[in-house]
């Protein structure tokens, strides 16, 4: 297979990547639990650039001081943050790559355990299948004074020297839950119909965009297919991939899955394994970890909207990893969720609130 093309320098926007090899966002929990930058942190991102990729897109920048999932994952949104994510962009430019920052509310998929202590909040009053805490419904002035949060964070994040934002819009968090009839139940001008459900999105990134200016690459990550059995599949997705090139948006990180989807080959909980006879004692419920496919920098691949139809070839129904059969699922399977990244290297995410936080990480 010839790769050359790989090596060749591309745009986004006004700024050029030296090369097509990208490293997707990855949660690392490596920043103290403010969210100010580490020497782990900034270590971590440079050795990637050190190793000649041309993009880092970083973990999710939470956008206020209850916006995060994990226990320690970054935050720009004070300007006394500035100088130490300062270090971490020198750094990747020393090595001549470009990075990005990601910026993202969680929403329903937290706990308080790791919040800040607070009631988690998303478009609608919903538990979260994996942190299983209720969510209360956002009122119409938190929305605005959240749209408001990710204005500044982008507007930190450029005088800290990245080299573009990405707007979280996907994986089941804040936004990702406005768009989706999933998650969204609500009856007013952010439920609804496909532009009422695009409106805090649209918000967002004009928000984003007042505070960086039109000269500064912005892009947009969602999930193309929820894998629930009544989340967003392909044909939504092409219209939302339309509007977000209407709007202006210089680049599409195209996703899948939320917490809790049936996608077996992402992170679930596994049935017991199969006993011999019926005098054998089963095991009980256990969990089993697969790295989640927007975790692999190979899976996740950057597109433009025009491309984000093109469907791969059709990948068998099976799971090397996982020592028992897998129940086919009544829905079709994630064929980019059987592309594995090394469990090794995946970061830490946090877990409900009362258990441990050392599991493998979802996405950022």
């Amino acid at each position: 297979m010839k790769i050359s093309c790989m090596a060749k320098p591309f745009y986004i926007g006004n700024v050029q990547i030296r090369n097509r090899f990208a490293v997707t966002a990855m949660v690392t929990n490596m920043c103290d639990a403010d969210g100010y930058a580490t020497e782990q942190y900034i270590r971590y991102h440079e050795a990637k650039a050190k190793g000649g990729c041309g993009l880092i897109i970083t973990e999710d920048y939470a956008v206020n001081a209850n916006a995060g999932g994990y226990a320690r994952v970054a935050r720009i949104y004070k300007e006394d943050m500035i100088p130490g994510h300062r270090k971490l962009t020198e750094a990747v430019h020393r090595h001549g790559a470009k990075i990005f920052c990601q910026i993202y509310h969680a929403g329903r998929q937290t706990n308080s355990g790791v919040n800040g202590g607070v009631p988690t909040r998303s478009a609608s009053a919903q538990a979260c299948p994996w942190n299983r805490q209720m969510t209360e419904e956002m009122s119409k002035e938190e929305i605005k004074s959240v749209v408001k949060d990710f204005g500044i964070t982008a507007r930190n994040a450029r005088a800290a020297g990245f080299d573009g934002i990405e707007i979280h819009a996907g994986n089941g968090y804040l936004i990702a839950g406005f768009l989706s009839f999933t998650q969204n139940k609500r009856t007013d001008e952010y439920g609804g119909p496909f532009n009422n459900r695009m409106r805090i999105l649209k918000e967002v990134y004009e928000e984003v965009r007042r505070n960086v200016g039109e000269d500064f690459p912005v892009m947009v990550r969602f999930s193309a297919e929820e894998h629930t059995y009544d989340g967003r599949t392909l044909p939504e997705s092409r219209m939302i991939a339309a509007e977000l090139e209407r709007w202006g948006v210089n680049a599409i990180n195209c996703s899948n899955g939320i917490y809790g989807s049936y996608n077996l080959a992402q992170v679930s909980v596994a049935p017991p394994r199969p006993t011999p006879g019926p005098a054998a004692t089963p095991e009980p419920l256990r969990k089993w970890w697969i790295s989640p496919s927007w975790l692999s920098t190979a899976s996740t691949i950057l597109l433009w909207p025009n491309s984000l139809w093109r469907r791969a070839p059709a990948t068998s129904w099976a799971c090397p990893a996982a020592p028992w059969p897998i129940p086919k699922c009544r829905a079709r399977p994630c064929r980019a969720a059987l592309t594995r990244s090394d469990p090794a290297s995946d970061a830490y995410r946090a877990a409900p609130a009362g258990s441990s936080n050392s599991s493998p990480s979802a996405d950022a």
